[in-house]
C-alpha cells in the first residue's frame, strides 16, 4: 500500500467512526496513481430513505482532489439529514445567486417565482443535493445562461431543490430528477420532462431550450409571445370590466 492509500484507509476510518451518514471505501488501481473511490451516503428525505452510491475516479497522489471530493459528499450527507427552516425565516422569493438563477426551497417560493415573472419565459430545473446527474448538469447548465441569445431574450431560471419538498414537486408531475419545466405567460406549462444523461444528451437538451426560446419569444421586440388563450382571458376581462363601467 502506498503513503497516499494509507492515508486515505485513515481518512475513511476517521469517517466511518464519526459519521453514521456516509461510507467511503478507496480502490486503488494497478498503476497506484489512480483510485476508485466509493461512497454510500445513506439519509431520510421525508418519509423515503435514500441510499446513494457514488464512484469518483481520482488521483491518488493529489490530496486536495481527495480532500474536496469528501467535502462534497459530507455536504450532501448534511443536507439529506437536515431539517427545512421554518417558514417565518426564509423569504418570499428565491435567492438569485452569482451564476443568474433563483434558487427555490420551498412551495411558496415556487409559486411567488412563477407570478412574478409572468411577462417572462422560466425555465426551472427541478434537482436534489444525492442526485449526482443533477450535480453534472449543473455544471453544464451556466453554458447556457451565459449564451448571447439567450442574454437577449426575456428569460429567467429556476433551480428548485427536491430536498424537503418531494411530496409537492410529486403534484408538479416531475417523477424523476433531473426534470425541467417551460412555463411561459405565468403558470402556462409548456413542457414537463425528465433530462438525465440516460435521457438525453447535454447537447439535445441545449437545443430543447434554445427551440422553446425561439418559439415563445419575439427576436424583433425580445418579449414574450403572448398565447391565444392569454389573449382570449385579456379580451374577456376588459370586455367584463366595459360592462361594469356601463352599469
Amino acid at each position: 500500500m502506498t503513503r497516499s492509500s494509507s492515508t486515505a484507509s485513515l481518512v475513511i476510518i476517521f469517517l466511518l467512526v464519526f459519521t453514521s451518514a456516509v461510507a467511503f471505501v478507496p480502490l486503488a488501481s494497478k498503476s497506484r496513481k489512480q483510485c476508485s473511490f466509493y461512497s454510500f451516503t445513506r439519509g431520510k428525505v421525508g418519509n423515503e430513505n435514500v441510499l446513494e452510491t457514488t464512484r469518483m475516479r481520482m488521483s491518488a497522489e493529489n490530496p486536495s482532489e481527495l480532500s474536496a471530493g469528501i467535502a462534497d459528499m459530507l455536504a450532501t450527507a448534511q443536507a439529506m439529514n437536515s431539517k427545512p427552516p421554518p417558514s417565518d425565516e426564509v423569504s418570499a422569493m428565491p435567492e438569485l445567486k452569482a451564476d443568474g438563477v433563483h434558487y427555490i426551497i420551498n412551495d411558496n417560493q415556487y409559486r411567488n417565482f412563477l407570478e412574478a415573472n409572468s411577462d417572462n419565459l422560466v425555465i426551472v430545473k427541478f434537482s436534489a443535493p444525492w442526485c449526482r446527474a443533477c450535480k453534472n448538469l449543473a455544471l453544464k447548465l451556466p453554458q447556457v445562461y451565459r449564451d448571447e441569445t439567450i442574454g437577449r431574450m426575456p428569460v429567467v431560471f429556476g433551480d428548485f431543490s427536491a430536498l424537503h419538498n418531494q411530496d409537492y414537486i410529486r403534484t408538479l408531475n416531475v417523477s424523476s430528477l433531473p426534470s425541467m419545466h417551460f412555463y411561459t405567460n405565468g403558470f402556462r406549462l409548456v413542457e414537463n420532462f425528465a433530462c438525465g444523461p440516460n435521457v438525453m444528451s447535454f447537447l439535445e437538451l441545449k437545443n430543447k431550450i434554445f427551440k422553446f426560446v425561439e418559439n415563445c419569444a419575439d427576436p424583433r421586440t425580445n418579449q414574450v409571445r403572448v398565447s391565444l388563450r392569454s389573449k382570449l382571458k385579456h379580451w374577456i376581462k376588459s370586455g367584463l370590466n366595459k360592462m361594469v363601467g356601463l352599469g
